[in-house]
């Protein structure tokens, strides 16, 4: 399995899992561009489910051809801010999530409190 961390257009990036992350203090969500795309399914995923953002949390959606990626996982990341080590977590929560998918390509995209290169080396 390839993980790859992705800063622009994340509803473009083709691969067989997105994982997108969720904050418990987001007052705009990372995901605005995936959920716009999918027609509001992200958010409607996280109201019906009362998913939160709490750190480890994770909802895994079809996409039904609506953006590059096959599915879309909601990570939960809990509280800003992004550090390192952070990263390292959501890594390792991405690929489990994706593992059950049988996944080949994984792609983070990455929050807006992050940068990509340092997320790709953590």
């Amino acid at each position: 399995m390839r993980i790859t961390a992705q800063g622009r257009e994340p509803d473009k990036i083709v691969c067989d899992v997105l994982v997108v992350p969720l904050f418990l203090d987001a007052k705009k969500p990372a995901f605005s561009a995936v959920d716009a795309a999918m027609g509001g399914l992200l958010s409607r995923v996280i109201a019906e489910e009362k998913f939160g953002g709490k750190e480890g949390e994770v909802a895994v959606v079809r996409t039904a051809g609506m953006i590059g990626a096959g599915k879309a996982a909601l990570l939960g990341c809990g509280a800003k801010p992004f550090a390192p080590a952070a990263a390292r977590r959501w890594g390792s929560r991405a690929a489990m999530a994706a593992r059950g998918s049988r996944a080949k390509k994984v792609a983070l995209a990455v929050p807006e409190c992050a940068d990509a290169a340092a997320l790709a080396q953590a």
